[in-house]
């Protein structure tokens, strides 16, 4: 899709709807293609949601899991942006499911 057509927009309302709907025990990751884009994203739904009270952040490096991040990913609920091999990475690393959530 091209740029500007609204995609940030429809997740912010996709995200507030879903800690909405599950008061605040909702967690959400959201993908981004690359780690520069993510950290624009961080910022933008930042901004957005936390007068929502909703707390977001970007996970890091791609290639390794750092013990102060996962430290941080697990203590609290919220929205995670993070590159698909982060994800990836996080999966693999979590296999029972029980991703973290990071927050700022």
């Amino acid at each position: 899709m091209p740029t500007s057509t609204g995609k940030t927009l429809l997740a912010e309302f996709a995200i507030a709807q879903a800690f909405e709907a599950y008061k605040g025990q909702a967690r959400v990751v959201y993908l981004t293609p690359t780690r520069a884009l993510a950290t624009q994203i961080r910022r933008t739904l930042s901004e957005d949601l936390r007068p929502l009270g909703i707390d977001v952040s970007t996970a890091g490096s791609a290639f390794e899991e750092d013990p102060y991040e996962l430290n941080l990913l697990q203590m609290s609920d919220g929205v995670v942006v993070a590159t698909p091999e982060k994800m990836d990475l996080m999966l693999r690393a979590h296999p029972s499911g029980s991703i973290p959530c990071a927050s700022s």
